[in-house]
């Protein structure tokens, strides 16, 4: 076959698609209507939104990925504007949306709802990345630990203020 100058042939494809690392790959993922009406993320700036949501896509099965922001900002925001990565992903922590975690000298993050708003293929890989410290894990009943239950931080005193409404 007859491929243009500078398009690599099927072999070619292959041999690099089979050196990727999975967490390099972007993931059809699902948004939610309640995602348009969530308050704590309506409080973020629109490149936060638009963050978060293209993080779904390149977290792994696990809502995992690779804290590489050059590499993050180059797979969600490819043909736009420079974003300050760094500020919008500080502002989605603050915020309880991401984690940041550290393993073997790597720096990781992780989507505390992940499961509860993600289907998953049954054929996608399994995770390779570590997994974050149990505190960021969601407990039996999908209530995230120090949270509102959905990410988004809380104080002791705010938590059993939450608590106190939920058993009158």
């Amino acid at each position: 076959r007859f491929y243009p100058a500078g398009i690599p042939g099927p072999h070619v494809c292959q041999k690099i698609n089979d050196s990727l690392k999975v967490s390099e790959l972007m993931r059809a993922r699902q948004i939610k209507p309640s995602f348009y009406t969530n308050e704590s993320l309506a409080d973020c700036s629109l490149d936060s939104q638009k963050l978060f949501t293209g993080l779904w896509c390149f977290a792994d099965r696990e809502g995992r990925f690779e804290w590489r922001l050059r590499k993050i900002q180059a797979e969600i925001f490819p043909y736009g504007l420079k974003r300050d990565i760094e500020k919008v992903m500080e502002e989605l922590t603050a915020k309880g949306f991401v984690v940041k975690y550290e393993a073997a000298g790597h720096a990781y993050g992780f989507i505390p709802t992940f499961k509860k708003h993600q289907y998953i293929h049954p054929k996608e890989a399994e995770s390779k990345l570590p997994k974050p410290p149990d505190q960021f894990l969601p407990d039996q009943f999908g209530k995230i630990p120090n949270t509102f239950g959905d990410g988004v931080p809380c104080t002791k005193q705010e938590q059993e203020q939450e608590q106190e409404l939920e058993q009158d």
